[in-house]
């Protein structure tokens, strides 16, 4: 999948500046002693980080704004007060819509086994918000200090505990599949057909079909429903009002819209996003 969705990246920013910029303060702790090291970071909305990997895992906490992670697998929407766990070496491109203040913890190989293996958008725990806190006012945990030990054992065991949010939209590989997905993407409200949006793809909408059901075993239809969903998390996150966002992203009515939201994520909109401010108030 091409990570640099025209539609969400507006200005780019290279891995390699942003590392720079978010290490111009380190913290002065031999890396060897550490089980997990920390970046607290205010990034301005539409700031693309080019696409890049690590070594060791990162679970990125959005406290304001919305984050969107896209990776050749897929693409995941992280509204502010949930997180991100992306796995070590998984290639991914960051996107923020909204002023993003990420809050990251990065964890070393040896300590994510237990951990998923794919990208995944979690809930946040009072419990894993205060932990995250307490980790990015230490700067690091390390190995030498018991202290620390518990605290890494208590994440690892809330990101195994809490919910995942169906925010991910998964991708097939087939570049035929891709065309399709590209011209969704681009305008996720557009009405047209697949038999439409397939034109110039080099297959028919049947076969367009079933490379869905093969691949990410979704079909169409179920995909478009849950792109319109990550369009109109990242609209709502920056205020748009439900009934624009229902519109904006291909519905005819409010009513159909919330009861789509309702489908996936358990709750309406506006009960979605109150939940959040709940967290962030607590």
């Amino acid at each position: 999948m091409n990570s640099s969705n025209p539609k969400l990246s507006l200005k780019q920013e290279s891995h390699q500046e942003f590392e720079h910029r978010s290490q111009q303060n380190p913290v002065q702790t031999n890396q060897d002693d550490m089980m997990v090291r920390s970046l607290s970071l205010t990034l301005p909305s539409g700031r693309t980080i080019s696409e890049h990997k690590h070594a060791w895992g990162q679970l990125v906490y959005a406290t304001s704004g919305v984050m969107t992670v896209v990776s050749q697998s897929g693409v995941w929407v992280v509204p502010s007060n949930r997180a991100v766990w992306i796995p070590p070496e998984i290639l991914h491109t960051i996107m923020t819509t909204g002023s993003v203040r990420m809050q990251t913890l990065y964890f070393p190989p040896h300590t994510t086994s237990e951990l998923p293996n794919s990208c995944k958008v979690l809930e946040v725990s009072p419990l894993l918000r205060e932990l995250v806190i307490r980790v990015i006012q230490l700067g690091s945990l390390d190995i030498e200090k018991a202290s620390h030990v518990p605290i890494l054992e208590l994440i690892i065991g809330e990101v195994q505990m809490i919910n995942v949010h169906p925010l991910a939209l998964p991708m097939p590989n087939d570049m035929r599949a891709l065309t399709v997905v590209n011209r969704v993407l681009q305008n996720p409200g557009e009405r047209c057909t697949l038999t439409e949006l397939a034109i110039g793809s080099g297959s028919s909408a049947r076969t367009i079909e079933r490379i869905f059901i093969n691949e990410i075993q979704m079909t169409f239809g179920r995909w478009r429903q849950r792109a319109r969903l990550v369009e109109a998390l990242r609209l709502l996150a920056t205020g748009e009002t439900v009934s624009t966002t229902a519109y904006l992203v291909g519905y005819e009515s409010v009513s159909a819209f919330v009861s789509m939201f309702s489908g996936i994520t358990g709750s309406t909109p506006g009960k979605y996003f109150d939940q959040q401010n709940t967290i962030e108030s607590t």
